[in-house]
């Protein structure tokens, strides 16, 4: 009995350090390499030495209108929003002046707005023929009519381009950069072949929801979204699903994903979406713009972990099903339950910041190649309660995502699901798992649709099938044990308050964001 008992231990402990080996080979590190489109970066960046490397390979830049070069207002209609005492909240650019650090824009008309101009096609033939003389030279548009902000005070003066949006949705996992990087499956073309045959992941952004079972957060719609240059909170506690069905508060963790969202210019059901070729379904969109899409990885997290160990399984006729053990075990379950814990995790706060620009959709058929880029800082202020990891600089934005965000299907980082893909599944009620909210959902004119992040994020998911091992060898363990696991490597790599973000999209304009405390009911 004593040898038996010896050689259970003796298996136990070889198998905890199985486990201890296979989690520290997946801990994850501040700089993703795979994350970072060198490539791209040495060819799209608007000018040289925006970025500079310094120890421990970790590069860092200055926010500034540098970032601002190489956007072309004349080959498609580019809006903005400005505050100030002027009655004019929107503008169309005219140009950014490098030179003269000067923003020149022709205000639009105050019953106007960028989304009432896109969606009246004559109007905007109209707009486009009357700053069509700018290219020619400036004073070729009437000089009364043109403002200008030096580019000094745009993070003082620019808004949001749009009017607020009634609704905001986001797709999961639509960038394969993210799929290998981020969550840690197999880099194989045929996952990503496999994933597109499967029904695109979306989850509601805004407004807000309520975590599934509390009514806490039902009714926080926050008025006001934020602006390219405003500042997002970071979360005291959030709610994450428990076993039995309850809920449970916990310290939030705070992620940042950089996105490219677009602009619905025209109300849409599934009744006509049905009926509607890829071609037609791309004409819905009106814009592009820059997107942040923060959000909280707690809900996330424990409901993957507490639906692992109850060994809940995608029903074979489950739309999202892709059928393949990496994808399904990796994604996991998506259904109605699934969608609404993460549009909770994603609506939480003001963390739908999107601008400063609105590049008009010259061409519905061709989306343009467009350049992604993130950076964050860590500060050591005491608002801060968890330090910064050790070793980190603080004080500095440094890089953590970059790619060459494009929809052709020959380039590495392509989205996996494209535009018209998007609005199908969003719309059709067949299994439908937004339907969390009573009903499968109609876009309205004005709405966005954020089209997924690429890697580099601070989540990192350990393998698929590490966590039934680690249940299986640490037997006494709980989900609550496992979800202190998930995050304890990575406490100080979430943002927290005063850290910055900083985010950047060719031709898009940049964002520069700050942490900070909620305020009081958030």
């Amino acid at each position: 009995m004593c040898c038996a008992w010896r050689v259970a231990q003796r298996g136990f402990y070889v198998g905890l350090c199985l486990v201890t080996a296979l989690a520290a080979g997946c801990a994850p590190v501040l700089v993703k390499p795979g994350a970072l489109d060198e490539a791209a970066l040495r060819e799209r960046l608007p000018a040289e030495n925006l970025l500079q490397q310094i120890s421990g390979g970790e590069q860092i830049l200055e926010p500034g209108p540098a970032w601002l070069a190489g956007i072309d207002p004349q080959q498609e209609l580019t809006f903005l929003g400005v505050a100030g005492a002027d009655d004019h909240n929107f503008g169309v650019l005219l140009e950014i002046d490098l030179e003269y650090g000067r923003l020149r824009y022709l205000p639009l008309p105050g019953d106007e707005t960028p989304l009432t101009i896109l969606t009246d096609p004559d109007r905007r033939a109209a707009l486009e023929a009357f700053v069509k003389p700018w290219q020619d030279g400036p004073g070729r548009v009437s000089g009364p009519l043109v403002r200008d902000i030096p580019l000094t005070e745009i993070e003082n003066r620019l808004v949001a381009p749009v009017p607020q949006p009634q609704q905001i949705f986001a797709v999961a996992a639509n960038y394969p950069s993210h799929l290998f990087t981020d969550l840690a499956l197999p880099e194989k073309a045929d996952l990503i072949t496999r994933l597109r045959e499967a029904r695109p992941r979306i989850f509601r952004k805004y407004p807000p929801v309520a975590a599934p079972g509390s009514s806490e957060s039902a009714g926080q719609d926050y008025a006001t979204l934020p602006g390219p240059f405003d500042a997002i909170a970071a979360p005291r506690r959030v709610h994450v699903p428990s076993l039995g069905g309850a809920n449970r508060a916990v310290p939030g963790h705070l992620d940042y994903e950089v996105e490219i969202a677009v602009l619905v210019g025209r109300d849409l059901a599934w009744d006509q979406a049905r009926k509607m070729s890829d071609q037609e379904l791309r004409e819905v969109v009106a814009g592009t713009l820059l997107f942040s899409d923060a959000k909280v990885r707690d809900p996330q997290a424990m409901g993957r972990i507490i639906r692992v160990y109850n060994e809940e399984e995608l029903a074979s006729d489950n739309p999202y099903r892709v059928g393949e053990e990496a994808l399904d075990g990796t994604l996991g379950t998506w259904d109605e339950l699934t969608c609404q814990w993460w549009s909770y995790a994603a609506g939480w706060g003001r963390y739908a910041a999107h601008g400063p620009f609105l590049v008009a959709t010259s061409d519905p058929g061709k989306f343009l190649p467009r350049m992604l880029l993130s950076a964050r800082s860590y500060t050591s202020a005491p608002d801060r309660h968890v330090p910064p990891p050790r070793g980190v600089p603080t004080g500095h934005l440094l890089l953590r995502q970059a790619t060459l965000s494009t929809t052709a299907v020959d380039y590495p980082d392509a989205l996996v699901w494209n535009v018209p893909q998007i609005i199908r599944s969003l719309l059709d009620p067949d299994g439908n798992a937004l339907a969390f909210t009573g009903e499968a959902p109609a876009l309205r004119a004005g709405d966005l649709i954020a089209l997924g992040t690429p890697g580099g994020a601070v989540v990192s998911a350990k393998p698929w099938w590490l966590l039934p091992m680690a249940e299986d060898l640490l037997f006494w363990k709980g989900p609550d044990n496992f979800y202190d696991m998930f995050f304890a490597p990575t406490e100080g790599f979430y943002l927290h308050p005063g850290d910055e973000l900083f985010l950047w999209g060719e031709g898009l304009g940049y964002q520069h964001l700050k942490v900070s405390i909620p305020e009081p009911g958030e």
